[in-house]
């Protein structure tokens, strides 16, 4: 369903103060939401509308706490709680599942936005592509172990950012997800989201300024072109607004979402194929090692 007024120009603010009424005494958990990244500005900008609880998954309690400390200067009246998790680890993973299961409250929306791009080819301890592991595998084995705590949520969304989607690469696996999810899960809503190309944030730190100035993506100087559709973090944040809280949205009208609209007409044909979403969950449950049945 079309979102009025939301577009690309669209800021994560703008879209919080829409949707302010659906944000309120909402349980978030956001995971990625450190300094400079699109989850750390949509945390910004929903906490001054009263969520009842924003918890923050990170690499580490430093930068939890150092993210904390930020918000609750802005909104110190929001319950804020920290989650160490490791995604390139399925015993971090694991561990930080349990934490969340031991919650007394439901999760209202989840929020899986902890990415690496372009790093270098290594292997996570499970023996995986570092970023398959960490941008899929982790998020997928840490969202079914909390179900029973996303699924006690009277109607529970989750949002899932893989950082290949928003520069033009053909990785399916995230959108294939919010599929699977949206098949297995009865009453679930979930998206997968493109930001876009979003200059400004830590995720691309390990491609070469060069490769990126001989591309044409940026000037001789480092800073963004023009002839190249970059946004602000402000902006590319808007559409985890939108596909978090937005009540019009419905997977049966497209599970991705680019520049603050559903648009499955730009997604690749096999990446929202629910033949290719079954499969993809088998092969992905292999890999964790573990059977996660349909609710």
């Amino acid at each position: 369903m079309s979102q009025p007024t939301l577009d690309a120009s669209t800021t994560a603010d703008e879209a919080a103060k829409i949707y302010a009424s659906d944000i309120r005494g909402k349980v978030v958990l956001v995971t990625g939401a450190s300094p400079k990244s699109l989850a750390y500005e949509m945390v910004n900008s929903i906490v001054p509308h009263q969520p009842r609880v924003v918890i923050l998954a990170g690499w580490d309690q430093p930068g939890n706490d150092q993210a904390v400390s930020q918000f609750r200067e802005m909104a110190p009246d929001v319950e804020y709680r920290t989650l160490v998790v490791n995604f390139a680890s399925l015993a971090s993973v694991r561990a930080a599942a349990k934490e969340v299961n031991g919650y007394d409250f439901p999760i209202d929306v989840l929020v899986l936005s902890a990415g690496r791009m372009a790093t270098p080819y290594a292997l996570t301890e499970d023996g995986f592509e570092t970023q398959f592991g960490t941008n899929y595998l982790g998020p997928f084995a840490f969202t079914n172990l909390i179900k029973q705590r996303v699924l006690a949520a009277a109607s529970p969304r989750i949002v899932d950012y893989d950082p290949w989607l928003a520069y033009g690469q053909s990785k399916t696996a995230v959108l294939l997800f919010a599929g699977g999810l949206n098949e297995r899960w009865g009453g679930v809503k979930s998206f997968a989201v493109n930001p876009g190309s979003v200059f400004g944030t830590g995720l691309g730190a390990h491609i070469p300024p060069q490769e990126l100035i001989n591309a044409g993506f940026l000037n001789e100087d480092g800073t963004p072109s023009s002839k190249f559709p970059w946004k602000p973090p402000h902006a590319g944040a808007a559409v985890y607004v939108v596909a978090a809280f937005s009540p019009d949205l419905e997977p049966s009208k497209g599970v991705y979402l680019v520049d603050c609209q559903q648009k499955d007409e730009l997604a690749r044909p096999y990446a929202v194929d629910q033949d290719n979403a079954r499969r993809l969950w088998a092969m992905s449950e292999e890999m964790v090692g573990e059977k996660f049945e349909f609710v």
